[in-house]
């Protein structure tokens, strides 16, 4: 792809942007129509009439009648299903309907009867070459099916079928004239058909059907469950060795090592050595920090990254970009908005000493008067199960005392069952109980070192994080560590002294200023200041389009709170409550 699109336009080149136009006309109106088509599928094998059958022909045509509306109602389910994904561009979704879609058409050709089969097979046709022609308009990956999602999807599809399997027995008597079953005919019928017993069922033509169909259900669930096991536990841990290993060369971003938890997907570059790590939300792409690479490859990296959001979505965002490649974006056409400022600390240079940290360093002396000391556990040297599970409570209490969800995405884990290059720095009151831990995250090839993760017991003396987050600071520096980093404080500091700014910074400061009392934005930037930083650093957002749309404000916000945007800025009222110091200091 060109970094700036060309003005003029050859006539092939015209060509081939009405072709590509054409296909995205005919893929969201094929949308449409197999949406449609999945729903009237579904309702005409209840239309009454289409069963009507004597009951003597139980055996033969009313048997092979039955087998057909239970396989289209299948069908249909599925369709509709995959409809709705269809709408979101996914490939997966494409292909799946492709298969449903032509399996129908087999079917409906099987039993074609006059002008109304003619139609159905009409809208089905344009729907299916519709979807074939515009293929290249499905190419959003699907998400990674883990095993609780296809555990899930199985006991759906296994549902689908046994539902539709008793409408299908009801109807079938129903339409032939027969008694309709009591409840326990029916399950007894079912149970007997799925087993294999069919001895004196009558109708063994649609019975062995069903256990046919249940049965290869079973199996293809079975198998999804299985791959899904396989594909999460080796594809993920193939692309996370490669992405740390990426993130501990190229990762200067203090974010970068957030690039290796289980909510991001990995885009790797094919014709150079790097790594994305991004999320989507509805039809817009999201990415933390910046791409990770040789600074050599960033343009070529981000080049192929451009490419494949521009397949896959509508809308990019980059969140907390530092500033070091903002011209390399902007050749690409990006814009770019402030998004407030981080919190750097110089090990080299940094002192608690003097007013900038003062509140800090009183906060320190207190929690050392009161007897709390600080150690550093090392879980990948021995694992001591009683730290452990202390870490264990203090984070369920410090979650318990939430009034939103945990923010993800742009926050780390604990994960003591993987720690990798964190580290972790607990502390014990004078009683010795672990009332407060924190976890760093290593950047710039460890010289540098995130505050992540700092959690606390409601009854942890006062300073205890303060005093953590120094103690830690002293390990890196003794051990030749050049910075640190508190992260981003959102929104601060986004207009210049005379309060100017660029339209999206103006309309960014407007939320720092009337959402505070929701969020806390200001509580964060305070509780950052009080170390007293060396320097406070600029970090951006980097996104497609023109201006900071609702859209891009909207995908960036929900990507970090699984509550949702109100669990995201129902923060607020946990910040303003209790020690907000000790709560706000990370993201």
């Amino acid at each position: 792809m060109e970094p700036m699109q060309q003005s003029g336009q050859t006539p092939k080149q015209s060509r081939i942007r009405n072709r590509a136009k054409l296909r995205v006309l005919l893929g969201k109106s094929a949308d449409t129509i197999v949406f449609v088509v999945a729903i009237l599928m579904f309702a005409s094998t209840f239309a009454r009439g289409f069963l009507t059958v004597p009951a003597q022909a139980v055996s033969g045509a009313l048997g092979l009648t039955a087998m057909h509306h239970l396989a289209q109602r299948v069908i249909a389910l599925l369709l509709i299903v995959a409809a709705w994904n269809l709408r979101r561009r996914k490939r997966v979704a494409w292909l799946l309907s492709v298969i449903l879609l032509t399996a129908s058409l087999a079917l409906s050709l099987m039993t074609y009867v006059g002008p109304v089969s003619l139609v159905v097979l009409i809208i089905k046709a344009y729907a299916l070459i519709g979807l074939i022609i515009a293929r290249d308009y499905y190419q959003r990956p699907s998400e990674r099916t883990t095993v609780r999602r296809a555990a899930r999807l199985a006991l759906i599809i296994m549902a689908i079928v046994v539902l539709n399997v008793v409408v299908g027995q009801f109807w079938l008597h129903l339409h032939a004239g027969l008694r309709a079953f009591a409840l326990h005919d029916m399950l007894t019928w079912l149970g007997n058909t799925l087993v294999g017993n069919t001895a004196g069922i009558a109708n063994h033509l649609y019975s062995d059907f069903v256990f046919g169909l249940f049965w290869v259900s079973v199996a293809v669930c079975l198998l999804l469950i299985l791959r899904s096991a396989t594909i999460e536990r080796i594809v993920h841990d193939e692309e996370k060795d490669l992405a740390r290993d990426l993130v501990k060369r190229y990762g200067y971003n203090p974010v970068s090592y957030l690039t290796l938890e289980s909510d991001k997907r990995l885009f790797f570059g094919r014709e150079v050595e790097g790594a994305v790590a991004y999320g989507i939300v509805g039809d817009t792409v999201v990415v933390l920090g910046d791409p990770i690479c040789a600074p050599k490859d960033f343009i070529l990296l981000l080049s192929e990254f451009r490419n494949f959001c521009d397949n896959v979505a509508s809308g990019c965002i980059f969140m907390s970009v530092a500033g070091r490649f903002i011209d390399k974006y902007q050749e690409f056409g990006y814009q770019v908005t402030k998004c407030g400022e981080e919190a750097h600390f110089d090990l080299a240079t940094y002192t608690m000493a003097g007013g900038a940290a003062m509140k800090a360093r009183q906060k320190v002396s207190r929690a050392r008067r009161l007897g709390v000391t600080v150690r550093e556990y090392k879980p990948t040297v021995q694992r001591e199960r009683d730290t452990e599970a202390a870490i264990a409570r203090v984070s369920r209490e410090w979650l318990a005392g939430k009034k939103s969800a945990v923010l993800g995405f742009g926050v780390g884990s604990t994960d003591l069952d993987d720690p990798m290059d964190r580290r972790y720095f607990v502390a014990y009151d004078a009683e010795g109980t672990l009332c407060a831990y924190n976890v760093f995250l290593p950047y710039d090839g460890g010289s540098g070192w995130l505050v992540d993760v700092t959690r606390r017991l409601k009854t942890a003396p006062t300073g205890v994080t303060e005093l953590l987050v120094i103690e830690g600071f002293n390990a890196f520096k003794e051990e030749g560590a050049a910075s640190a980093s508190m992260g981003l404080a959102p929104l601060s500091n986004l207009l210049d002294e005379g309060g100017h700014g660029t339209p999206d910074e103006r309309r960014l400061n407007q939320i720092y200023e009337r959402f505070n009392r929701f969020y806390g934005f200001k509580d964060l930037q305070i509780a950052k200041r009080k170390y007293g930083p060396s320097e406070w650093r600029p970090q951006y957002f980097i996104y497609t389009g023109k201006r900071l749309t609702v859209q891009l404000i909207y995908a960036a916000i929900a990507i970090q709170s699984p509550g949702g945007i109100r669990g995201f800025f129902a923060k607020g009222a946990f910040l303003k409550k209790g020690n907000k110091d000790d709560d706000a200091v990370s993201q």
